[in-house]
């Protein structure tokens, strides 16, 4: 109050003295009352850099009062001064994980700089890192539901299954609602083995975001699991549909196809996966085929897949076992015994 009345009584007929003290005290007012967390503090920190254009304004009026040589000499001595300031800042400035780094360091206490330092470390593949810095945002302020999200990625990506799907159920209920986070709740639930579980997850998901191949494709593999073989049919060719090419999708249909005796469907999709696979061609996949093709008396075919299966992989004794069941349909039974005896002696039971 009196600082307020001696900037009245001395600077009432200079209304720019008042706009440049006005446009540094109100933003602070508005923030003063508040203790600024977690997402909380971001959004406020506008309002301490908004603050300084009042102090800058206030020093340029000053500054016009002297001399032009001196205020010249201030403005290029703090020309330097800021210049140097900021030029040892680059170190910190070079990357998300740097920055927020400095600001955990200074300020363990913040959720804020925990949190966004997780988050950067978690993009930058550092699962471990990420873990750390999540869990000592949510000791400061339990309140940060976001870093439950963000561990429960980190855990997930190292296999911490249970561990992920703990966080993700925390995230959830405290109200987090995104995509994303219902597939990984789903992912979860399928790895251990609750696929009925997932099943609601993965719907939900599916509900928030329609085009993500992926969802459909761990809903297509919970379907399965349950015996919904028509619903984990759909699923996957739904997946396929949303990102052709998706080699994982085509391969478990043809796989579900096989089971149901649908061989030349199967052999399709064993096909187009392979298709999709240029330069990476999976040996199991030419297995998959080669079994196909057995079905449906394309023994050529198979033989061919199975031998470039061995080709790629000498050690696959499951190749070697399909080209022996194939040489006893071509009834070369030399040659089948010499791949069945490889098979297990590669695999033995």
């Amino acid at each position: 109050l009196i600082l307020g009345i001696l900037i009245w009584k001395n600077w009432r007929n200079q209304p720019e003295y008042l706009f440049a003290i006005a446009l540094y005290f109100l933003p602070l007012t508005v923030m003063l009352p508040f203790r600024t967390v977690g997402s909380f503090e971001l959004r406020s920190d506008r309002y301490v850099y908004l603050s300084c254009l009042g102090l800058f304004f206030l020093a340029a009026l000053l500054l016009d009062k002297i001399k032009p040589a001196v205020s010249n000499t201030i403005l290029a001595a703090a020309a330097v001064v800021l210049g140097f300031l900021a030029f040892r800042q680059t170190s910190v400035w070079k990357d998300g994980v740097a920055l927020f780094k400095n600001c955990a360091d200074k300020t363990p206490e913040s959720s804020l700089c925990q949190c966004n330092l997780a988050y950067n470390q978690l993009i930058s593949l550092d699962f471990d890192g990420a873990i750390y810095h999540y869990s000592e945002a949510l000791k400061y302020d339990p309140g940060t539901i976001e870093a439950y999200n963000g561990r429960g990625q980190a855990y997930l990506q190292q296999r911490q299954i249970p561990q992920a799907l703990e966080d993700f159920n925390q995230a959830i209920a405290a109200g987090i609602v995104t995509p994303k986070l219902y597939l990984n709740r789903g992912k979860c639930l399928v790895m251990l083995n609750r696929p009925q579980e997932a099943i609601p997850d993965l719907t939900r998901s599916i509900e928030l975001e329609p085009k993500s191949a992926e969802t459909f494709y761990f809903r297509a593999n919970a379907r399965d699991k349950t015996g919904d073989l028509n619903g984990a049919l759909e699923d996957y060719s739904q997946a396929n549909r949303l990102r052709p090419g998706y080699v994982e999708a085509l391969v478990n249909r043809g796989i579900l196809m096989y089971e149901a005796g649908r061989f030349e469907e199967a052999a399709a999709d064993y096909t187009a996966a392979l298709g999709a696979s240029t330069g990476n061609v999976h040996p199991m996949i030419l297995v998959n085929r080669a079994n196909a093709y057995l079905q449906i008396a394309e023994y050529a075919k198979a033989l061919e897949d199975a031998s470039r299966a061995i080709d790629l992989n000498p050690q696959y004794g499951r190749a070697y076992h399909t080209r022996g069941a194939i040489y006893l349909k071509m009834g070369q039974q030399g040659k089948a015994q010499a791949d069945l005896v490889k098979a297990q002696q590669i695999q033995p039971k």
